[in-house]
Parts: C-alpha cells; sequence; structure tokens
C-alpha cells in the first residue's frame, strides 16, 4: 500500500527549491527574518508554476549566494511600488556546491 508522499509536500505550507528543476514562482510581502540563528529572508508565494495556492506558501532564504540574486528584484519591485513579483529560480547542485540561476519574468 504505502503512503502518497505527494500529498505531505502538497499539503505543507512551505515551500522548497528541489534541485535541478526550474522553478516559476510569484513572490510576495518579503521580510527579513532570523530562523534557526540565521538571517534570511521570507516570502509568500502566491503561484508556483502557473498554479495559485489559496494560502500562501512561505519560502524562506537563507543562502547568501541566493538572496544576493534575489536582492536586485526585491530593490526594483520596492522603487516602482509594487508588493509581487515573478521569478525564475534553478537550484544547482547541493550544500556548499550550491549554485543558482535567478532571472526575472514578467508579472
Amino acid at each position: 500500500m504505502g503512503l502518497n508522499w505527494n500529498e505531505f509536500d502538497s499539503a505543507s505550507p512551505f515551500y522548497k527549491l528541489a534541485e535541478g528543476t526550474e522553478h516559476k514562482l510569484v513572490l510576495a510581502n518579503w521580510e527579513k527574518v532570523t530562523k534557526f540563528e540565521k538571517l534570511g529572508v521570507e516570502f509568500d508565494v502566491l503561484e508556483a508554476d502557473g498554479v495559485g495556492f489559496p494560502i500562501p506558501k512561505k519560502f524562506l532564504v537563507s543562502s547568501y549566494k541566493l538572496i544576493k540574486k534575489i536582492r536586485p528584484l526585491i530593490e526594483k519591485a520596492e522603487a516602482m511600488g509594487k508588493a509581487k513579483f515573478r521569478v525564475s529560480i534553478l537550484k544547482i547542485g547541493d550544500k556548499y556546491e550550491t549554485a543558482y540561476s535567478v532571472k526575472e519574468l514578467e508579472v
């Protein structure tokens, strides 16, 4: 019989990046947070790969590499008075070898 692990993933209130998969996200309500004694940025994920969430999922970014790449998009959205932005994120590698490709997408 076994468990359907996909049900657990979709029921989670948190959004996690899978390695080697492009994630097209609509991010909103960003704020600086400290979790597990580490500084990061937390977002609400309104939409992932074209699918909206009735209750936004939380996306915590504590990787300095990823924060550095997302920062210009946050600054641009704030300068334009926008409350959300669309982004494509591709995570490659694991642990210390992790790299990210980040591209702004049209809203």
